[in-house]
C-alpha cells in the first residue's frame, strides 16, 4: 500500500545524485528521444506510437481504462463486487503516482491521487459528469499546454520503463520527482484505503 510506497520513495532520497540519473533527467526535460540515449529502445516505440496515436490532453475514460497522453493506460478498467465498472487503482498507486510525477515534471504527494478515487467512484455510480469534474479539480488532469508533447512523450517512456521492470522510486529519484517525506501524507493515504477513511467521515 502506499506506506510502503513512502518507504521507497525516502530511501530513494539518497541515491538521486547518480551521473545516469542526471542524463535521463536532462532527456525527459528535453523531451527528445534523441537525447535518450540511455534509453535508446523507447525511440522506435515512441515514434511507432505517435504514427499511429494523436495526443489527448485531458485524462479520458474509455472501456479499457483511464487513458492519457500517446494512448497511455494510466488505470485499466475492472469491475467492483458489484459488478459496476471502476477503475483499477488499489494496490497501483505508486506506478500512478509515477506516472503522474513524470507527465507534470514535478514531485506529487500522495494526495494528488484522490481525485481519480472520486472519479472512479463516480464513474462507477453511473455519473460520468461528476467523474470528469473530480478528475478536472484535481487539477493534474491536463497534459501541460506549453510541453504537451513532451509530458505525453515523459509519461509513455515512463509507463513503458515501468512495464520493463524499472523500480518507481529509483525512476523519480533520477528524475529528482521524489514526493514529500512519508509523515506529510495525508490521513487516508498513510491508511492505505481512501475508501475506508471516506466511509468513516461519512458515518
Amino acid at each position: 500500500m502506499l506506506d510502503s510506497v513512502g518507504e521507497k520513495f525516502d530511501t530513494a532520497h539518497e541515491a538521486n545524485e547518480r551521473p545516469e540519473g542526471t542524463a535521463l533527467r536532462g532527456a525527459f526535460l528535453l523531451g527528445d528521444p534523441q537525447a535518450m540515449s540511455l534509453s535508446q529502445f523507447l525511440i522506435q516505440d515512441w515514434r511507432k506510437c505517435r504514427r499511429h496515436q494523436s495526443i489527448l490532453h485531458d485524462m479520458t475514460f474509455t472501456s479499457a481504462g483511464l487513458v492519457w497522453g500517446a494512448g497511455t493506460l494510466l488505470a485499466a478498467m475492472t469491475r467492483d463486487s458489484w459488478l459496476r465498472p471502476c477503475l483499477a487503482l488499489e494496490g497501483r498507486e505508486e506506478r500512478i503516482l509515477t506516472l503522474l510525477s513524470m507527465a507534470h515534471n514535478k514531485p506529487l504527494p500522495p494526495d494528488a491521487l484522490r481525485p481519480l478515487f472520486d472519479a472512479s467512484r463516480h464513474w462507477c455510480k453511473g455519473e460520468p459528469v461528476r467523474a470528469y469534474f473530480h478528475l478536472a479539480y484535481g487539477g493534474l488532469s491536463c497534459l501541460p499546454e506549453e510541453e504537451a508533447d513532451a509530458a505525453a512523450m515523459r509519461l509513455f517512456a515512463a509507463d513503458q520503463m515501468l512495464a520493463r521492470g524499472a523500480d518507481a522510486a529509483k525512476l523519480l529519484a533520477d528524475m529528482h520527482l521524489l514526493p514529500c517525506p512519508p509523515q506529510d501524507w495525508p490521513a487516508w493515504a498513510r491508511a492505505g484505503n481512501p475508501y475506508e477513511v471516506e466511509e468513516k467521515n461519512e458515518a
